[in-house]
């Protein structure tokens, strides 16, 4: 697909998913939001994109910065996490399957949502759509990936900007 607007068309009606989801989930739990974010200049700008877009909502939130989101990690995660909605930005798409089967399978139910531009686990080639777009259909709407709208998350958008459009999904007035 070379239309950049079907693109970006096909990301917004996403993001209200990936929104609705989110706002389902926490009415359920009233609890605060946690925030995985990368230790990197990326993440760091993703967790603060999601920090004022949840600030502004009122919503509960910590934001807890990652070196890696590594098995140990994950696990840490999934022995803790299990009252909170859980948001990972600029990691996670190489690490769904871990936590696909940690917060969900194993009946820890922690909801949570991916905001990532990396290319998700088990693609070897971001040319591979058929393997891309099955991840896509398993994973909504609880992973917003740019791989999914042809759109290159290694040189068109970077972590911060699938977290800018989720929060400006989330509310218009989250411009800045």
């Amino acid at each position: 697909m070379n239309d950049p607007a079907k693109k970006l068309e096909n990301l917004t009606v996403d993001l209200e998913n990936a929104k609705r989801f989110f706002f389902k989930n926490i009415e359920k739990m009233d609890s605060t939001v946690r925030v995985y974010t990368h230790i990197d200049a990326d993440g760091i700008a993703a967790g603060a994109i999601l920090g004022k877009a949840l600030y502004r909502a009122n919503i509960p939130f910590q934001i807890t910065v990652l070196r890696q989101l590594e098995r140990e990690e994950i696990l840490k995660i999934a022995s803790s996490e299990s009252n909170n909605f859980i948001i990972f930005s600029d990691f996670g798409s190489g690490q769904y399957l871990e936590l696909q089967e940690k917060l969900i399978e194993n009946g820890h139910l922690a909801p949570f949502l991916i905001l990532d531009h990396h290319i998700p686990q088990n693609i070897a080639n971001k040319e591979d759509f058929d393997s891309i777009e099955n991840i896509h259909i398993e994973t909504t709407p609880w992973q917003i990936n740019p791989y999914f709208y042809d759109i290159d998350g290694s040189s068109e958008i970077s972590g911060a900007g699938i977290c800018y459009y989720f929060a400006k999904c989330l509310n218009e007035k989250n411009l800045d």
